[in-house]
């Protein structure tokens, strides 16, 4: 009997956070759908890095536009997030396959799972995470759930990367990943 009401003693913590990470995603979801509004993609079919639309292209560079209304703090995430997916493609740990559609193979539901335990991890080690827990790379350019780094940004600037990997068809092979500022400046060299 007291394992049953240890148990039922953290049903509504486990509630509460299956409610918060329900919210989580909703509002990276909403905040993607914004973001894909804002980008420059435009009709259906997928653009290369250069903005041209592009139906063959399978290896090359992927561009992450920064936002014109980013602050300097939302900059510098831009900038972490490209120099640690350069570290990723020189590791060599993106997928060998190509970008991957993350709703098709249970990779999203990984990627969630993961930040979770993630941010779970970093509560518990008194460093908690200020904005969300994002995945460097994209669980769509790994191909998996877990990401070679982790990297603490707003749900902003999570949900206009996420969504910025829509302009790549799937199978697309990151040959380094640049970054391009409200000015127009593209830069690959962030570390």
């Amino acid at each position: 009997m007291g394992r049953i009401s240890k148990a039922m003693k953290q049903v509504p913590d486990a509630i509460e956070s299956l409610r918060k990470v329900t919210d989580e995603v909703t509002d990276a979801s909403q905040d993607a759908r914004k973001a894909l509004k804002r980008s420059d993609s435009g009709g259906s079919a997928p653009r290369s890095p250069s903005g041209t639309t592009s139906q063959s292209a399978t290896s090359g560079p992927v561009r992450k536009k920064v936002f014109d209304d980013a602050s300097p703090d939302e900059v510098k995430q831009f900038e972490n997030y490209v120099a640690g997916s350069n570290r990723a493609v020189e590791a060599g740990v993106l997928s060998k396959t190509g970008r991957s559609a993350t709703t098709k193979n249970g990779v999203r539901r990984q990627a969630e799972k993961a930040a979770y335990k993630e941010r779970k991890r970093a509560e518990q080690a008194g460093t908690p995470y200020q904005g969300v827990a994002g995945h460097v790379p994209d669980a769509t350019w790994m191909g998996q759930g877990d990401p070679n780094e982790w990297q603490d940004m707003s749900k902003r600037v999570n949900s206009s990367l996420a969504g910025q990997a829509n302009r790549y068809p799937e199978g697309y092979k990151p040959t380094h990943f640049e970054l391009e500022y409200p000015d127009g400046t593209v830069r690959k060299d962030l570390s």
